[in-house]
């Protein structure tokens, strides 16, 4: 980890061709005891045949320099091994050929004992890979440390030489060895919102999702394990270029493992990644220590806080969320032009007509808070000509419609919002310029027709945050002020990196670059949203477009992956508003095959969509749910659980003691508020 410094050295030995013969496993090397001089925990560190044995408050770790395994013993229970997973933990390139390499090729291990002064451990350098027939001239570390104050295992990997950016992705820690057992054991993963794989699933894991932190895979980046009632819990606390690795073949078992790749090139810097073993935990006690890392390390940054910056924040609470258009428009080359029914690919609605729906609905919902979310608002509409997107469309009002319509909602108390993009680069854009794309390592800028406004680049992030003050400056000059702005896909797509030496940027970078795209919006007294809630965007953002669970084989529709559980929520339900379909019981985006979306959506306590134009059932339905929302939106959710075996009844338990019960099979629910209980009766499916 960068900013570590490390203390003299007290103990070297070298594993290898040109090392000494192993010690027998029965003698005992050097010890290095530390006593903390005010009576802290007392760490030890010392040398057992083969292995370092580093001994802590919780458990003690027994690091194998010539595998790279682990094996963590616990007060009680059997401990954790990973020396049956040992091998290919490096992916290199080398004379053109991709090639996988274990830690055990190094002819050379040279291991010493290390102290920071938080954490005592081990580091061992390995070199003397070989790829082909030729030698890598490639170095790195790694370090098995046990935090003093917390007991918790650190592993870092750190690149000390790869001068031709050989090394591609290093694998390690390996995977604990897991066993088969049913639901006994299982592997929890915030794979969107969060789902839980049974040791043998009958489903082989196929990646639906990719690997990598700050995407659907891993809206947070940390997941876990349980066996019986113990666990151990892995964070990865450098997660810009980290990921996971999940093998499960159909009946399992399941191995998890951190996966890092490199960054423009190279792996770097140094990648750290905590390890919290319990003797007794479940999902919860996972999603609970997450968010105690969260607050600790700013990314949880609540609603109330959130509204006390920005009051408007507060129209959130309870808020019926519209979500309407203006213009849709599919160019020819775009994959959705419709070549049988041309009038299909320019759908049309005047600002006007959505002043006047507004103004009906605000009649129907006098007391209710309402947020507008307004697509296709621009020259040419929705996911067109980004980021060029002024003058706001000419066919609907132009700069006058619009303004009124901004206007107009802003006296009914309606909290409206626009709908934008500074990602997708169009070429037909007015500034378009290739030169301003995000550039592989031949220097190559990604092109293709895969939205609705046809041929398109990708924006690198670094010039993001001036477009948008460049467009909403725009805006206010014509004294157009919304009270919200979506900034499309910049919670959810992929980290880009760009290797264009005007303006490279790293994983990391592009994640601040579209933060200060965030910030610059919120600079102006707007509620800020995206797509989804990826945790480096909490702290800016008030509202997602949704977080709903993982499906196989895409959102679209299917069934869960594993047992679906609502991980994201038990972390940030009080730091974000996440809509969800109040609908009729049928197949919704994000929702498992025969589950109804208004019952997840009364678990979560989330917001409720709605139609600009509802049917009384609609109405209902989101009085319901602003009802809870507006009484726990606020919460922390505190606890989730299973109340039968089949796993259809459910509740969620909230910070002031309210409960919300559903029931997915006889699709009723149960809310216990405090001297008030409110029960839902079965409707038909529609």
């Amino acid at each position: 980890m960068r900013g570590v410094r490390y203390f003299p050295i007290a103990a070297v030995v070298i594993l290898g061709a040109a090392s000494p013969a192993h010690p027998r496993a029965e003698q005992s090397g050097p010890q290095h005891a530390n006593q903390d001089p005010k009576g802290g925990t007392k760490m030890e560190v010392r040398q057992q045949g083969e292995e370092w044995v580093i001994t802590g408050r919780d458990c003690t770790a027994w690091w194998n320099p010539a595998d790279g395994s682990v094996r963590v013993e616990m007060p009680a229970g059997p401990g954790w091994e990973s020396k049956s997973n040992a091998g290919k933990e490096l992916k290199v390139r080398a004379q053109g050929r991709d090639a996988e390499l274990s830690l055990a090729d190094a002819s050379r291990k040279e291991s010493e004992v290390y102290k920071t002064g938080y954490a005592d451990g081990v580091r061992t350098r390995y070199s003397g890979f070989k790829s082909g027939a030729g030698p890598l001239d490639l170095e790195i570390a790694l370090q098995v440390s046990i935090e003093k104050t917390t007991g918790e295992l650190l592993f870092e990997v750190i690149p000390l030489r790869d001068p031709a950016g050989a090394l591609e992705e290093c694998r390690w820690p390996q995977p604990f060895a897991f066993a088969k057992a049913g639901m006994k054991n299982y592997t929890v993963l915030p794979c969107m919102q969060g789902c839980l794989i049974p040791s043998d699933w009958a489903q082989e894991w196929k990646g639906w999702y990719g690997e990598r932190t700050c995407t659907r895979a891993l809206y947070m980046p940390w997941w876990g394990q349980v066996r019986a009632d113990e666990g151990y819990q892995v964070i990865l606390e450098t997660p810009w270029d980290g990921g996971i690795r999940v093998t499960h073949p159909a009946g399992g078992p399941t191995r998890v493992r951190p996966v890092w790749f490199s960054s423009l090139g190279s792996l770097r810097y140094s990648r750290r990644v905590r390890y919290v073993f319990y003797q007794k935990c479940n999902y919860v006690t996972m999603a609970k220590r997450y968010r105690r890392y969260a607050i600790e390390t700013g990314l949880f940054r609540s609603l109330a806080e959130k509204e006390a910056a920005n009051p408007k924040v507060g129209q959130l609470r309870g808020a019926a969320v519209v979500h309407t258009s203006i213009l849709y428009h599919m160019q020819p080359e775009s994959p959705y032009y419709n070549k049988t029914n041309p009038a299909a690919n320019h759908q049309l609605t005047s600002f006007a007509t959505r002043q006047s729906q507004l103004a009906k609905l605000r009649e129907r919902l006098p007391e209710t808070n309402i947020y507008v979310h307004l697509d296709g608002w621009g020259l040419r509409g929705y996911d067109n000509l980004h980021p060029d997107i002024l003058p706001p469309c000419p066919e609907a009002g132009g700069w006058e419609g619009l303004r009124e319509l901004a206007e107009s909602s802003a006296k009914q108390g309606i909290l409206f919002a626009l709908h934008d993009q500074y990602r997708d680069y169009y070429f037909d854009a007015a500034s378009f310029d290739l030169a301003l794309a995000v550039k592989g390592p031949g220097g190559e800028a990604p092109t293709g027709n895969w939205w609705l406004g046809g041929k398109q680049s990708i924006l690198c992030a670094t010039q993001a945050p001036s477009y948008v003050k460049r467009n909403y400056d725009m805006l206010a000059e014509h004294k157009i002020f919304p009270g919200g702005v979506y900034l499309d896909v910049f919670a959810i797509a992929d980290l880009d990196e760009c290797y264009d030496p005007f303006h490279p940027m790293t994983r990391e970078q592009c994640a601040h670059y579209r933060a200060l795209g965030f910030r610059e919006i919120r600079s102006r007294g707007m509620v800020v949203s995206s797509e989804e809630p990826v945790d480096f965007a909490v702290p800016d953002i008030a509202l997602v477009h949704h977080a709903p669970y993982a499906l196989v084989p895409n959102p679209e529709k299917g069934p869960a992956i594993g047992i679906a559980v609502p991980l994201f929520s038990l972390v940030y339900h009080d730091a974000l508003v996440v809509p969800w379909s109040a609908e009729a019981p049928k197949g919704t985006w994000g929702i498992p095959d025969g589950d109804w979306g208004f019952l997840h959506a009364l678990l979560n306590a989330g917001a409720g969509y709605m139609n600009i134009e509802p049917g009384d059932e609609e109405l209902a339905r989101n009085r319901a749910l602003s009802q809870l929302h507006q009484r726990v939106g606020w919460l922390e959710m505190t606890d989730h659980q299973f109340l039968d075996d089949g796993l259809r009844r459910q509740r969620t338990t909230f910070a002031d003691g309210t409960t919300v019960e559903v029931d997915f099979s006889a699709r009723t629910y149960t809310i216990r508020y405090a001297g008030k209980t409110v029960h839902g009766p079965p409707e038909k499916a529609k």
